[in-house]
């Protein structure tokens, strides 16, 4: 395995690690407390963890290996996300309260 190679079996494993973190939200409350740190909240967890796919990616730029942020690119994910969001609630798959769309 080289280096870069380690990296990206970093980057899945930090990703995989905000996964759980954000069914762990769902399941228990993002105030509720981390069972692993009765200190930490699972909102606090899922920002470490975020932290940790950052700090990959920035080892994986000093690796040669470049995975920018592209401002276009985000908005439009934004768009197709809330978009999605807003077609669950139409499904009934969601429910919202109409005055507060991500409350």
């Amino acid at each position: 395995m080289t280096p870069k190679q380690y990296l990206l079996s970093k980057l899945a494993e930090k990703c995989s690690q905000v996964s759980l973190s954000c069914h762990k939200a769902m399941q228990y409350g993002l105030d509720a407390k981390h069972r692993a740190d009765a200190y930490t909240s699972y909102q606090d967890d899922i920002s470490n963890r975020m932290n940790d796919v950052r700090a990959v990616l920035l080892l994986l730029k000093e690796a040669g290996v470049e995975i920018p942020f592209d401002k276009a690119e985000i908005g439009k994910a934004k768009e197709r996300i809330a978009g999605s969001l807003l077609s669950s609630v139409d499904r009934g798959t969601v429910v919202i309260n109409k005055n507060n769309l991500y409350g």
